[in-house]
C-alpha cells in the first residue's frame, strides 16, 4: 500500500493548490485493496499478464502510450519501481517527476532490487528500448532521474553525500494511515511491541516476536500484516498476542514501547515522529539499506534472526530507545505531501 497510499496524499496535497484533474494509472497487480479512492480519483488499472510480472511488462508500457495520447498531460509524476515499471515507457513532452526515497537513488549508490533486476533484464530492456526509439541506459540509477526527483525522506534521512543534484529536492516523510477502529480488546493493550511488517515483510514467528518483547520489555504483542484478516487474540512466552489485518498504527503508537517493521519507509518513519525505537527485519535489500541508515542515526538495529536479537547487549537497546524518543519527533514528521505538491506545481505551465 505504500507507493499508492503516498501518491494519493500527493494528489489530495495537488489538488488543495491548484485546480486540475488528476489520472493515476496503476497495473492492476496490487496485493491490497484501492477501492476506498476510487470516490477520489480517476484510476485506470492497467491488466497484467502473470508472465510479465518481472519484466519487461510490455503492456503497461502500451497502456501509458494509450493514457499519454488521451489525457495530454501537462505533468507526469510517478511513484512505484521504475525498471519493473517505465523502463520502456515513452514520456511525453511534458515536465516529469519521480517520488521516491533517497537511499534508492544514485545518492546512496547501493545494490538495490532495481538495480539487480536491471542488470538481470538488460538485454530485454534494451531490446525493447530500441525497438521504441528510446536512448540507451547505462544502469538501473538512470530510471530514478527526472525534471525533479522528490525525496519523501526526512533531510535527516537523506544520505550523506554532500549538496544535492540541482534536480533532487528533500521533501520530508509521507505516509499513508489507514482508517478504522481498534478491537475493544487491543485498545486496552499496554507496553505494545508492534510488529509492522507491511506487504513486503515476513511475517516473523512467534518466538521470535516474544523474544523481541522480552528484550524491549514490552507486555503484548500486535502483530499486523496486510495478509491478515480480522483480529484474534492468544497467548505465547507470557504476553499476549494480537493479530490483524491493515490497522490505524497512529492509534496503537502510543501505546507501543518498540516497533518492528520490515524496513519499509512509511511504517518506519511514522513510528520515528511518535518517538518508538525500530527493530528492522528486513527481507530484501532495499529494507536493509533503511535499516543500516536508521541503525547509523542510532535510533534502530537490525536484525535477520533469533540469534542475532539474542545478542545485541541490553545497553544497546535502552540507547537506541533514548535516542528515538529525542531524535525522531524532533526530524520526523507526516509533512512530505505538500512539499512535494508545491514542487509539482512549479513544474506546470503557468
Amino acid at each position: 500500500m505504500g507507493h499508492f497510499g503516498r501518491i494519493a496524499l500527493v494528489a489530495r496535497s495537488l489538488r488543495d493548490l491548484v485546480d486540475c484533474t488528476i489520472e493515476i494509472v496503476i497495473p492492476a497487480t496490487a496485493k491490497f485493496d484501492i477501492a476506498r479512492f476510487d470516490d477520489e480519483f480517476s484510476i485506470r488499472r492497467v491488466p497484467i499478464a502473470e508472465r510479465d510480472l518481472d519484466y519487461p511488462a510490455p503492456a503497461f508500457a502500451v497502456a501509458l502510450d494509450a493514457a499519454f495520447e488521451a489525457v495530454q498531460p501537462d505533468l507526469v509524476a510517478h511513484d512505484c519501481c521504475p525498471v519493473r515499471w517505465l523502463a520502456t515507457t515513452r514520456f511525453p513532452d511534458c515536465p516529469r517527476a519521480i517520488v521516491t526515497n533517497g537511499f534508492l537513488t544514485r545518492l546512496a549508490a547501493r545494490e538495490t532490487v532495481q538495480t539487480r533486476l536491471f542488470r538481470r533484464r538488460a538485454r530485454l530492456i534494451r531490446r525493447e528500448r530500441v525497438r521504441r526509439g528510446l536512448p540507451p541506459l547505462a544502469n538501473g540509477f538512470d530510471l530514478y532521474e527526472a525534471d525533479r526527483v522528490l525525496l519523501a525522506d526526512p533531510a535527516w534521512l537523506v544520505p550523506d553525500t554532500g549538496p544535492l543534484p540541482e534536480t533532487y529536492r528533500a521533501c520530508g516523510a509521507v505516509w499513508w494511515e489507514a482508517g478504522g477502529d481498534l478491537g475493544e480488546a487491543m485498545a486496552g493493550a499496554q507496553d505494545i511491541l508492534l510488529c509492522s511488517m507491511g506487504s513486503t515483510g515476513k511475517l516473523v514467528d512467534d518466538r521470535f516476536c516474544a523474544l523481541a518483547a522480552e528484550r524491549f520489555g514490552c507486555e503484548d504483542i500486535v502483530r499486523v500484516h496486510s495478509k491478515g484478516e480480522g483480529e484474534t487474540v492468544r497467548s505465547i512466552g507470557g504476553h499476549r498476542l494480537f493479530e490483524a489485518g491493515i490497522l490505524p498504527l497512529g492509534r496503537l503508537l502510543p501505546q507501543a514501547r518498540a516497533v518492528m517493521t520490515q524496513g519499509g519507509a512509511g511504517s518506519s518513519y511514522q513510528a520515528l515522529a511518535a518517538g518508538k525505537p525500530l527493530m528492522v527485519v528486513p527481507s530484501h535489500p532495499n529494507q536493509r539499506i533503511l535499516g543500516e541508515l536508521l541503525q547509523q542515526r542510532g535510533v534502530a538495529i537490525t536484525v535477520e534472526s533469533r540469534r542475532s536479537l539474542a545478542r545485541i547487549p541490553a545497553d544497546h537497546i535502552a540507547r537506541i530507545a533514548a535516542r528515538a524518543a529525542e531524535a525522531g519527533p524532533a526530524h520526523v514528521a507526516n509533512d512530505g505531501a505538500p512539499k512535494i505538491a508545491r514542487h509539482l506545481v512549479e513544474l506546470l505551465p503557468h
